[in-house]
């Protein structure tokens, strides 16, 4: 599957430290799922291929 930069958007969401950071409150709870399909190393891949492409990522924050 072939996606073009300028008609594709990728939504990452709810990468906080409390689960995705060893050391923190609940990363136990989601850390072999983590490891086993390397969430962050993908994640990270990706966003760095968008901009390889000419595609935008942008960081969203949502604050309470």
């Amino acid at each position: 599957m072939g996606l073009k930069a300028k008609e594709t958007a990728i939504v990452m969401i709810e990468f906080q430290n409390d689960f995705c950071k060893p050391g923190f409150p609940l990363y136990p709870g989601v850390e072999q799922i983590l490891k086993e399909y390397r969430v962050i190393e993908n994640a990270v891949e990706l966003a760095k291929g968008t901009k390889g492409e000419r595609g935008s990522c942008y960081r969203l924050s949502d604050n309470f």
